[in-house]
């Protein structure tokens, strides 16, 4: 088989590692500054985990102790703190057995985070997705248990999704900071996937998404609804500024539907107390919108109404469709796009690779596959600029 991602016809050569956030994000140092109430939790260390990728100027910068460290050692230190919840250690249901050993540091579980940890290495605190439940359990949505766990599929979509975001907003010089991730870590053991009777349908490779620490932004105009999710967004003023300016590059944070009994679609910007964004696995890619109404995620009225001047995407920025859009027009999936489905294929070979001992051949496929994700995006933009082109923001917001 041709895999696209081991590199065969890398589409263009750029450095692997991102440049820092614009404008930087300052984040979360003291484990103190978590929003409360925040659970201190017992967690394990995974002793077969491995670094697929990591931004290590990021790190540098963020962990002034780890500056002198060489890469190597940088990847020794993360895989230290790929930690998973004990209870998730502690059952075989929704996962393979994991290794585990004894963890040096703390860590505690932050109001309404199903499968996320931030964890106080001593050295500075990450926040780590996909560091398991402490209840792993049947609680259906959408199809999935809540089972704590992340495929390193998506952990590696969602990174790239981050970088996609970044950049278009860093070139359409949009005020907002962006929660940057510090590595993509594979765990070593597998997923479980289970259909609603409880069956095993299939397995795929465990991974974790290492981010910044962070406090979520909270709506005190919220605080009295019962669906806590509705805190976490952010207002409806807010959020169509964003995803106007994301929309003219072709992307939108409508991938994951709408809450229960909304209509269809729904804008789904997650932030942070300071201005940034995250949670990029909802986001989407697409050459042209469907001209309808447009919802905040919680909201009864449109954002966005159709008629003359609907906005649409602008050829001269929209992102390679052949990287990012979906296999079938019209169907908008974030499981099932194009960056979900080359991840998958991707962290497959790459996990096989470790299992296999080999490490280079892993750390490879990974580069190879972020080449071939964000090249040719970086790509259309130096050429933009290159060649003397009005700003961005002028074609985003005329």
């Amino acid at each position: 088989m041709n895999h696209r991602w081991r590199g065969l016809a890398v589409l263009a050569v750029f450095a692997s590692l991102p440049a820092l956030a614009w404008p930087p994000f300052a984040p979360l140092r003291d484990i103190g500054g978590v929003p409360q109430p925040a659970k201190p939790e017992t967690v394990r260390q995974v002793r077969t985990a491995n670094v697929v990728w990591a931004n290590y100027p990021l790190i540098r910068r963020d962990f002034p102790s780890l500056a002198p460290l060489g890469d190597d050692e940088i990847d020794a230190w993360l895989v230290r703190q790929a930690v998973v919840s004990r209870a998730q250690a502690e059952q075989t249901e929704f996962n393979t057995s994991i290794q585990t050993g004894d963890y040096e540091g703390k860590a505690v579980r932050p109001k309404d985070y199903g499968r996320g940890l931030v964890v106080d290495t001593g050295a500075g605190l990450i926040d780590v997705k996909g560091a398991g439940s402490d209840n792993p359990r049947y609680d259906w949505e959408d199809g999935d248990p809540r089972n704590g766990n992340v495929t390193l599929g998506e952990a590696m979509r969602e990174d790239l999704m981050s970088e996609l975001v970044e950049d278009v907003v860093r070139d359409a010089e949009l005020d907002v900071k962006v929660v940057r991730n510090y590595a993509v870590i594979d765990t070593g053991f597998d997923v479980i996937h289970r259909n609603s009777a409880r069956q095993e349908v299939g397995r795929s490779p465990a991974g974790m998404l290492f981010r910044q620490a962070h406090t979520r932004f909270e709506d005190p105009q919220a605080a009295h609804v019962a669906d806590r999710g509705k805190y976490y967004l952010w207002n409806q003023a807010k959020s169509l500024t964003v995803e106007k300016v994301l929309r003219r590059y072709g992307l939108s944070s409508e991938g994951s539907g709408r809450a229960p009994g909304a209509a269809e679609g729904g804008v789904n910007i997650q932030g942070t107390m300071d201005g940034a964004i995250l949670d990029f696995g909802n986001y989407v890619a697409r050459d042209r919108f469907e001209e309808r109404p447009v919802y905040h995620f919680y909201g009864t009225e449109p954002l966005l109404a159709p008629g003359p001047g609907f906005l649409q995407p602008d050829p001269r920025l929209l992102v390679p469709m052949a990287q990012w859009g979906a296999f079938r027009a019209g169907h908008i999936d974030s499981k099932a796009d194009r960056p979900w489905v080359y991840s998958h294929e991707a962290a497959k070979y790459i996990a096989e690779r470790f299992r296999r001992g080999d490490k280079a051949a892993a750390r490879e496929a990974a580069a190879n596959h972020r080449r071939n994700m964000l090249g040719p995006v970086k790509a259309a933009f130096r050429r933009r600029a290159q060649l003397g082109c009005k700003r961005a923001l002028d074609i985003v917001l005329p």
